[in-house]
């Protein structure tokens, strides 16, 4: 756990255990102190309950208004560390400290859509390390579906330095499948991406698959979504043959099934210039919580070495 060394609620700032969570230029007024910040694990958990499932009547398609809007907050709390919108509210969220040195870590907020169920727009948590920045990207476009991704996916974000971790608000069969926002453009999640990523990005979007259909593609299919593996790839690709996992990558024929290359986060990628890296996990590693960490680990430190997180 993680220990509490002070607590200072002047300045316009809130620090808590090493976290420094966002407040008013009122903070030492007589305005009650705001709420401790939810781990990202907690707060995923929260959000996926509220989320429409496969069996939902309630997702819609967003209004390409609501999409931007959505998509214009995620840009200015990544620019300035703080945004308003009517549908979601702003919160501070906490991570368990892992590095070694305990160094002050950057703040960390989420955008948490509002309503049970929500409509479906996804939740998006920013690291505000405009000092340090970071290329990675972490988003999970099925969370649920693909089971145990969402959890990866937080893993990689905590463990990581990344910048933004995005998570689809909705089952991929919500709305007869019009919530599968890896194949369609008119989604809340793509117009945050197309908002979001730029040259120099790396975005990995983890995903999940079945052995039952596809069981000679190993534990885990790697993919550039185009015929030529990049660097960062190739070496996810060696350091998880190096820890024993049995990898695939798609290098224009050898699974070409799952390599994602008409997945539209990877087209806008590609067009402005950034990398994106797409990452399929075998059930039989998602469902084993000793296998998923340990894999997640492998990743972690793999793209570290490669200049990603």
């Amino acid at each position: 756990m993680t220990r509490v060394d002070r607590i200072v609620r002047c300045g316009g700032a809130t620090v808590l255990a090493g976290v420094v969570m966002m407040s008013t230029a009122t903070a030492c007024s007589n305005d009650p102190a705001p709420e401790p910040p939810e781990k990202v694990s907690s707060l995923v958990t929260r959000v996926v309950k509220a989320s429409p499932d496969r069996e939902s009547t309630t997702y819609a398609t967003p209004s390409r208004g609501t999409a931007q809007a959505v998509a214009a907050s995620v840009s200015e709390l990544l620019g300035t560390g703080n945004t308003e919108l009517d549908s979601y509210d702003l919160e501070p969220v906490a991570v368990e400290q892992s590095g070694e040195d305990g160094a002050e870590q950057p703040p960390i907020s989420a955008l948490v859509e509002r309503g049970n169920p929500t409509a479906g727009n996804g939740l998006y948590v920013v690291r505000d390390n405009r000092d340090v920045t970071s290329p990675l990207v972490v988003q999970i476009p099925h969370p649920v579906a693909d089971k145990y991704s969402e959890r990866m996916g937080t893993q990689l974000f905590s463990e990581s330095n990344a910048r933004l971790f995005m998570m689809a608000g909705a089952h991929r069969k919500a709305g007869d499948d019009s919530a599968d926002v890896a194949h369609r453009s008119d989604t809340t999640f793509a117009a945050v991406n197309d908002a979001v990523v730029q040259k120099g990005m790396t975005v990995v979007q983890i995903h999940g698959f079945s052995s039952d259909n596809h069981d000679e593609f190993g534990d885990v299919v790697l993919s550039s979504t185009v015929d030529e593996p990049s660097p960062a790839v190739r070496q996810l690709e060696n350091d998880l043959e190096d820890n024993g996992f049995d990898t695939c990558t798609y290098d224009g024929e050898k699974c070409k099934a799952l390599a994602a290359t008409t997945n539209v986060q990877a087209i806008a990628a590609r067009e402005r210039g950034a990398d994106f890296i797409h990452i399929e996990v075998n059930q039989n590693i998602r469902k084993d919580k000793s296998d998923r960490r340990e894999l997640m680990r492998v990743i972690t430190e793999s793209l570290r070495s490669s200049g990603i997180g």
